[in-house]
């Protein structure tokens, strides 16, 4: 996948965790960002790995962290900064 797209569903599906406090398991974040499961597992494995999701396995869903909340305000900032 190229670069720019990953980042933007990295993007979008951190936003999307982001959404609810309470957690989205994979079935809800696959419709909700729209991706196949293949995008989003590999996806999910990006932003685990990068400390920007954790993953609770009582309740089987993916929570974002500060430095994934941290990061989609970045990029809002980065955003409104180029359109303008």
């Amino acid at each position: 996948m190229e670069a720019r797209r990953q980042m933007e569903l990295i993007q979008l599906i951190l936003g999307v965790i982001a959404s609810r406090e309470d957690g989205m398991t994979k079935m809800q974040l696959m419709y909700k960002s729209f991706t196949s499961y293949i995008q989003l597992v590999e996806c999910l494995a990006v932003l685990r790995r990068s400390g920007l999701i954790e993953y609770d396995a009582l309740t089987s869903t993916y929570k974002t962290t500060q430095r994934g909340l941290r990061l989609l305000q970045v990029t809002k900032e980065i955003n409104e900064f180029v359109a303008t």
